[in-house]
């Protein structure tokens, strides 16, 4: 017998069984105890944290519940020649994981490249399986970088279109001052007139951003388009006003009709905007607001039943103090002033 026939062979055929392969890949993560998957999550960037990471299991998604927004920082050096000579070839698209799908398409999307956009919605839209993958942060980067242009070819695609996914866009938008995105992605459109009831959301978290993020000129917007946040006094904003006169000028009777949200305007929900304003240094913001706040405090202190936001304490009167200290005399004296009404109100 020749001794060569007893060598395995090339291909391993004389190797044995190969070990069994497992059923589904197992995830190491859902093995740690909570405590550690904490630890974990706190040494992750936040911007990493929602956008992968949350998705890991539900456990984690639980446990980054309040990790929302994922902030994306432009490339340098855009491969935009790359992208479009790779627009009809399957090969370079095929090892992509759904993760970097995803990330892929927020670049683009950050980018404002339209024709770019146009290839990773094709080649990207998808996931690894083939299954349709919508993920909410592409409208809300393109949105957050002002591009009117990528946000109105998601929304054809159909991305974004849901109530809670214009809300994160919106918020965004706001938050940067990108009055013409905001334009888009409350038209009839996107926000039909016979669910404006449902809407409210919507302009909700663009009003809290705006005033966050210090926009006057969008806060100024949003109350001319729906009433809502009624916290500056038109007479002393002639910029911003004139900015959501011109806006609001062709569609001001039908928008109108179709979206009144100033019953939601509260003491309450002045004081909150107040203390986002204070809370951002936005000094400016804040002066602009005291009229409205000093209002709030009135009718909170006037009230039987104090809103709850007062009658809870919640009231931050240190950090409005704080900012006010930054700003003007005659703004620091008239948040002192109120400083009194606000520990009647708790009591």
């Amino acid at each position: 017998m020749d001794q060569d026939s007893t060598k395995p062979s090339p291909g391993g055929d004389n190797q044995g069984p190969l070990p069994a392969l497992p059923d589904s890949p197992v995830n190491h993560l859902e093995r740690l105890p909570t405590e550690l998957l904490q630890l974990i999550v706190v040494k992750v960037p936040p911007s990493d944290v929602a956008g992968s990471l949350k998705s890991v299991s539900s456990e984690m998604a639980a446990l980054t519940r309040g990790y929302r927004h994922v902030r994306i920082k432009a490339i340098k050096d855009w491969p935009r020649a790359a992208l479009i000579a790779a627009r009809n070839d399957d090969q370079p698209w095929a090892g992509f994981t759904d993760i970097e799908r995803q990330h892929i398409m927020r670049m683009t999307a950050f980018s404002g490249d339209l024709d770019c956009m146009e290839v990773v919605l094709k080649r990207c839209g998808r996931s690894a399986d083939g299954s349709v993958m919508q993920d909410h942060c592409v409208l809300v980067a393109a949105a957050g970088a002002g591009h009117v242009h990528i946000c109105a070819q998601l929304l054809r695609a159909g991305w974004g279109t849901s109530v809670a996914d214009l809300a994160a866009a919106c918020k965004v938008a706001a938050a940067a001052g990108h009055v013409p995105v905001l334009q888009l992605l409350t038209s009839e459109a996107c926000l039909p007139s016979e669910d404006a009831h449902k809407q409210f959301s919507v302009w909700r978290a663009a009003a809290f951003a705006a005033v966050e993020g210090g926009q006057v000129h969008v806060v100024a917007w949003l109350h001319g388009e729906c009433g809502f946040p009624n916290v500056l006094p038109p007479a002393s904003l002639p910029a911003a006003a004139a900015v959501a006169a011109v806006a609001a000028e062709q569609q001001q009777q039908q928008q109108q009709q179709r979206r009144d949200y100033s019953h939601h305007n509260s003491s309450s929900i002045t004081m909150q905007l107040a203390l986002l304003a204070a809370s951002g240094g936005h000094v400016q913001m804040l002066e602009l607001m005291m009229p409205a706040l000093e209002r709030a405090f009135q009718e909170a202190v006037g009230a039987l039943v104090p809103p709850a936001f007062v009658a809870e304490g919640a009231l931050d009167n240190e950090l409005l103090a704080k900012r006010a200290y930054d700003g003007p005399l005659g703004l620091l004296e008239r948040v002192c002033g109120l400083l009194p009404h606000a520990a009647d109100a708790d009591d």
